[in-house]
């Protein structure tokens, strides 16, 4: 167990990617940080913007491990390891 979390959902995906565990359900996207799970948008570091963090319920890594794709039913955004990029969103 990483954490007692107090989450109605369960996660749908998850996947490390730099060091960081990513996980995702429809409320969102949380990440492991300082040995908690924190909400994508109050991360410290590659803290993810509102418009990606409400469009993420699946996570994949790149084979060569440089990038992270987050998708659901709305959108999809990918982070390089540096900053994130909407690719498409319906809600905008």
């Amino acid at each position: 167990m990483i954490e007692q979390g107090h989450q109605t959902l369960p996660y749908a995906d998850a996947a490390w990617f730099q060091g960081t565990l990513w996980c995702a359900n429809d409320d969102g996207m949380r990440a492991l940080e300082n040995n908690r799970m924190v909400a994508a948008h109050l991360l410290e570091k590659h803290a993810v913007p509102d418009a990606v963090a409400r469009i993420s319920h699946c996570i994949d890594v790149s084979p060569d491990g440089k990038k992270m794709l987050v998708c659901g039913g709305q959108g999809a955004a990918l982070h390089d390891g540096l900053a994130w990029q909407l690719l498409f969103s319906g809600n905008e």
